[in-house]
């Protein structure tokens, strides 16, 4: 998944001396890095994490994306999950470790 992004960034900033901003997430619903993401951060001269406000609680704090239940198919070709608050809900940490252990006791159960 965007295979151009380092390339890219290189060519704008080293090249053309440009400043190039990049906007993303750094990981997908599943805790899982976005590999491109990753590989352009040590070019970085500077990274600024921004934060959301928790869908449960309210704090500034939120950082991890979850699926809302029930999640929409997720298309084999691709694996990717497009959508906004109707698929997906942004916890802080409080909130995303309480629903991560319910959920791990609903499965158990």
């Amino acid at each position: 998944m965007f295979p151009d992004l380092l390339p890219g960034c290189r060519l704008l900033s080293m090249k053309l001396d440009l400043r190039v901003i990049v906007a993303a997430l750094s990981g997908d619903y599943k805790q899982q890095l976005f590999p491109a993401v990753a590989e352009a951060l040590p070019y970085a001269s500077r990274i600024r994490q921004l934060y959301a406000r928790c869908d449960d609680c309210g704090s500034p704090r939120a950082c991890f994306s979850v699926l809302r239940r029930p999640c929409p198919p997720i298309p084999a070709n691709t694996g990717i999950i497009l959508g906004s608050s109707d698929v997906f809900s942004v916890l802080c940490p409080v909130c995303f470790a309480r629903q991560t252990t319910a959920n791990i006791s609903l499965k158990e159960a």
